[in-house]
């Protein structure tokens, strides 16, 4: 014999994968029990899937504010009413209605006096604490006119139904279908009420179809921010629409039902029976998610770019001090000098060997011509400044009195020996200039003004085809050196070192290639996948957010903060950056796919093995051809050359004729790296005929 039943609601597995161990009761309470636990391969619904789902459940409970025509006389009690009523709710987008039937009328308990007062009863002083809590404050549109419930008003004769519980799963579409209907002021739910005959062969109702009715459940309050309970008091108003049926009665009876008296309708201009008594409906409604919840608390705003890496001033541009001032100052009217006496004499040399007689005419001609053209005034007005300048440096006095003709002789000595000073190293500077060695000895003589920067680029990079990291790094540095103020040098030598696995000296070049051009997006992303591979991912969304912001199109860029995100563990941010690049790519048929491979190889230049690997793994095999030449390039820039070998080694024999050259241009390069050339020559020609074909 069956020892009893049990039921468990799996409401949880929604969003988990296990459920915790539960006794359940088989029948009584001291019965037996059963130890159930339920568990599965994955929840039931994505993350994502459970932010756009809700279970909504809706108790119709009691309707109150009954007409005079429907109560009880005093002395009768519930077997004495003729009538049990129905309720029928209809949800907005469900096809199957949901029919309640057995609802009665109810008499509450005579109010307690001083003398005698009841026992409590648990379940009335529930209800009763629901209905004040819901009926403080609630305005309900009547006959149209607004009305403030009061508990007292719900205390008289009700009509109460049990078990009218309705509970609905709504998916994706029902939960935003509700949600629409709620934002356009449409109720999503209805609840049609009928009244029959308890005993059909004893009574016929002709006044049912006056007595149905309709209550539309206004579901507003549960748009309210993280709501998810609404003890709603709906008004009931008259169903035009209603067509009665009567119920079939027994063939068998000897007497047909005895029609009730007909009461005046709306035709004859009585009002209708439950919107004169203004009569409410209770049905409370719950959700298991809200439908408007709260959005999370932002995060603190990421510090800019430029507050963790400032912009380098350039040497051009930087304050000079005095004394660098004066002697500038100094220089340029070397300069204008030269000038001046090139003009005056043009055409004697400046070295020419004519007597000093001559020489001494010349100088006092070029006096001459300096004051009379006012060009002595304006030297004289051009080193003011710096010599303004000078003297406070010169002559800083710890008081604020007037200094003595000691003091005063004394500076002007300080401030003759520093101008002569400064003006001797000026002289010296213009007129015998210190040799420096070449910044780039390497860099080949150009005959057709190519400048040396570009000329060392194509050596590095012609250095590390060839895999000659060490010379490639020599012509980095003097292209740095040569042009220390050009950020595309840096940005170059930040790449080569993130391919080579110099990861330190890597950051510093992007740190100055950050400073040099700030709005870099290209230097953004490096030094940001730069702190991203190694694990310093705080630091790095600051960089790849800022990238993004520069390029909010970028679908790329949204796929690879979003692979950010997944490594911080932050599952919101990584669906809500999926959700971008979906978006932006709505229109394409293969999705986001393709954009993770070509992630995969803008992120191969810049060493970053975590984040191109995992790209690859989310391209769902959309290019598997060209998936294995990136592990491959990856397994190159590790150093595990026989690997990547073997690896493209098979991908040639795989790939299709029109992509098959260059896995053999990448399969040349591994065994040309493993110095072997023989084969590496024979590779190269195989993709050379391919190509020519």
């Amino acid at each position: 014999a069956p020892l009893g039943e049990c039921s468990l609601s799996l409401e949880p597995m929604l969003s988990a994968s296990l459920m915790d161990e539960e006794w359940l009761p088989l029948g009584d309470a001291d019965g037996p029990t059963l130890l159930v636990s339920v568990s599965a391969g994955n929840p039931i619904l994505t993350e994502d899937e459970l932010e756009e789902t809700t279970i909504f459940r809706s108790d119709i409970l009691s309707m109150h504010r009954l007409p005079t025509t429907t109560l009880l006389d005093e002395g009768q009690a519930e077997a004495d009413h003729l009538f049990t009523y129905t309720a029928v709710m209809k949800v907005a987008g469900i096809d199957k209605p949901f029919t309640y039937s057995g609802g009665t009328i109810a008499v509450p308990p005579p109010a307690a006096t001083e003398e005698e007062e009841p026992a409590p009863d648990p379940e009335a002083a529930t209800e009763g604490r629901e209905v004040a809590a819901a009926t403080k404050s609630l305005a309900v549109d009547g006959a149209g006119v607004k009305d403030v419930l009061v508990e007292e008003e719900l205390t008289g004769q009700y009509i109460s139904w049990a078990g009218a519980s309705t509970t609905l799963f709504l998916g994706v579409d029902a939960y935003n279908r509700m949600r629409k209907a709620i934002e356009m002021g449409e109720p999503p739910a209805t609840v049609y009420i009928q009244r029959q005959p308890k005993n059909v062969n004893a009574v016929l109702d002709t006044n049912a179809a006056r007595y149905a009715a309709i209550s539309a459940l206004d579901l507003a309050p549960l748009m309210e921010v993280d709501t998810t309970f609404h003890a709603g008091r709906f008004a009931v108003r008259h169903h035009e629409e209603y067509e009665h049926v009567p119920p079939p009665t027994d063939p068998k009876a000897k007497k047909g039902p005895v029609p009730l008296p007909e009461e005046p309708s709306e035709a004859d201009g009585a009002p209708h029976p439950y919107e004169a008594a203004r009569t409410l409906l209770r049905v409370d409604v719950r959700t298991s998610y809200p439908l408007n919840p709260r959005p999370p608390t932002p995060p603190p705003p990421l510090p800019k770019t430029t507050d963790l890496i400032p912009k380098r001033t350039l040497p051009a541009l930087a304050p000079k001090t005095a004394g660098a001032e004066f002697e500038s100052q100094v220089e340029d009217i070397v300069e204008s000098l030269a000038a001046e006496w090139s003009a005056l004499f043009p055409h004697t040399k400046p070295d020419t060997a004519d007597g000093e007689e001559s020489k001494d005419t010349r100088r006092r001609e070029l006096l001459y011509q300096l004051n009379s053209s006012g060009q002595y005034f304006v030297f004289k007005e051009k080193l003011k400044r710096s010599v303004v300048r000078l003297a406070r440096e010169v002559g800083k006095r710890p008081t604020g009195e007037a200094p003595d003709a000691d003091t005063l002789q004394s500076f002007y000595n300080e401030l003759y020996v520093a101008l002569t000073k400064r003006m001797h190293a000026a002289l010296d500077t213009t007129f015998f200039p210190p040799v420096e060695p070449p910044k780039a000895p390497s860099a080949p003589d150009s005959a057709d003004g190519t400048p040396t920067a570009t000329s060392l680029a194509a050596l590095a990079a012609e250095a590390e085809t060839l895999f000659q990291f060490d010379e490639a790094a020599t012509y980095h540095q003097e292209r740095v050196a040569t042009s220390p103020q050009d950020p595309a040098g840096w940005l170059a030598y930040t790449t080569f070192l993130l391919r080579t696995g110099e990861r330190a000296k890597a950051e510093e070049c992007a740190r100055e290639a950050l400073a040099l051009e700030p709005a870099s997006v290209d230097a953004i992303l490096a030094y940001g996948a730069t702190l991203a591979s190694r694990g310093s991912y705080e630091q790095a969304e600051i960089f790849l957010k800022a990238a993004l912001d520069a390029s909010p199109g970028d679908v790329q860029l949204w796929l690879l903060i979003g692979l950010l995100y997944e490594r911080m563990e932050r599952r919101r941010d990584t669906r809500i950056a999926l959700k971008h690049a979906a978006g932006l790519v709505q229109h394409e048929e293969a999705g986001v796919q393709p954009y993770y491979m070509a992630l995969a190889r803008r992120l191969l230049p810049l060493g970053a093995a975590p984040l191109v690997a995992r790209s690859v793994e989310l391209s769902a095999g959309v290019d598997a051809i060209g998936a294995a030449m990136v592990r491959a390039e990856l397994l190159l820039q590790g150093g595990e050359c026989q690997a990547a070998e073997v690896a493209l080694a098979d991908a040639a024999e795989a790939a299709p004729k029109p992509k098959r050259a260059p896995v053999l241009t990448l399969l040349g390069h591994a065994q040309l790296r493993q110095q072997k050339s023989e084969d590496a020559r024979a590779t190269y020609e195989r993709a050379l005929a391919l190509c020519r074909d």
